[in-house]
């Protein structure tokens, strides 16, 4: 039998078969394709850090923020554990923002979420008889609360199963009872670490594990570090504390959630990175101006996580760390 192959015998092949040929080179690409999809290592929520800009904020776009961010991942603000920065700006999408913002929060994304404490006229509102001046029944942050009460962490600094309490606790577990000055328990901090990762594929070898070992070093320091400051930051009235009450017909939500990180003009130049407009009257052209400001901007931290998510692991934490830095970077010395 004569099987050479010859270029009219190719020819003919080809001419016959291309299609099954690129349809069998297709399935073998998309079958590799998938193979690698399923089998690589997941992002998580705790490894995805998020912050989202909630209506009428000025947005990032026009503030810089996502700028800002990347640099903060760039220069090592958050410990290793923070793979990705992403962010969410309802301000740019006012009119999809509630199917955004609930979607995000079905697939656990969210962390800190930046919020005017001004009023919200579309809540209702009275005008001053003598000024004009609208005075609004809610503010931007009652409205947030109101909606999504759930998804946010307790800021009352007193309550024990509140976010500070719980952070004081976790770094007590490293640092001891004196946890703001205490030495670190490496011997406690390996134990712990080395039980966390058992099953992470970026720490199989014991170098890797050594390597892990100064990366949670850093991480639980940071941590430390940036309570300390914050409460700094507190006692001088360089922040403060935003006490939500709603009572209505239809939500009874009263409580602390948010942190004003803009109550004086020492931080007056947050508004280079977040803000909003305001309307003023300005008495040298006698007309009604509008200016971009970051007077009382604040933060709320969210608490959303996959169901298989330890709060005991302390992630939750980055975002005072992300916070006290946004905060010292636009301090005025």
């Amino acid at each position: 039998m004569d099987a050479k192959i010859t270029k009219k015998r190719l020819g003919r092949m080809l001419s016959y078969d291309w299609i099954k040929i690129i349809a069998v080179a297709a399935a073998l690409i998309f079958g590799w394709v998938l193979i690698f999809t399923m089998t690589a290592t997941r992002i998580t929520s705790a490894q995805q850090f998020t912050v989202y800009n909630y209506m009428n904020n000025a947005t990032f776009t026009t503030t810089g923020f996502n700028s800002f961010l990347d640099k903060a991942h760039q220069n090592g603000v958050f410990s290793y554990e923070i793979l990705e920065t992403t962010t969410l700006d309802l301000a740019a999408t006012p009119d999809n923002a509630t199917m955004l913002l609930e979607t995000r929060i079905a697939t656990y994304e969210g962390d800190v979420v930046l919020v005017a404490d001004i009023g919200n006229p579309a809540l209702g509102y009275k005008e001053d008889e003598q000024t004009g001046e609208k005075i609004c029944d809610y503010t931007y942050t009652d409205t947030f609360a109101a909606n999504y009460r759930y998804t946010l962490f307790d800021l009352d600094k007193d309550n024990p199963n509140g976010y500070f309490k719980q952070m004081e606790n976790f770094l007590i577990e490293y640092f001891g009872a004196d946890w703001a000055n205490g030495a670190l328990k490496k011997s406690v901090m390996e134990k712990k670490f080395r039980a966390r990762v058992e099953d992470d594929k970026r720490f199989k070898k014991e170098t890797q594990i050594k390597a892990g070992l100064k990366d949670e070093e850093k991480r639980l320091e940071s941590y430390r570090k940036a309570l300390v400051r914050f409460y700094e930051l507190l006692e001088e009235g360089i922040v403060t504390f935003v006490n939500t009450d709603v009572q209505t017909k239809e939500v009874s939500v009263k409580g602390t959630y948010f942190i004003n990180i803009c109550p004086t003009e020492k931080t007056e130049d947050l508004v280079n990175i977040t803000g909003y407009y305001s309307e003023y009257y300005d008495d040298a052209t006698g007309k009604q101006e509008t200016k971009l400001t970051a007077e009382n901007m604040c933060v709320a931290f969210m608490n959303i996580f996959e169901d298989d998510y330890d709060l005991n692991e302390g992630f939750q934490y980055e975002d005072l760390v992300f916070t006290v830095y946004m905060v010292d970077s636009c301090l005025k010395k």
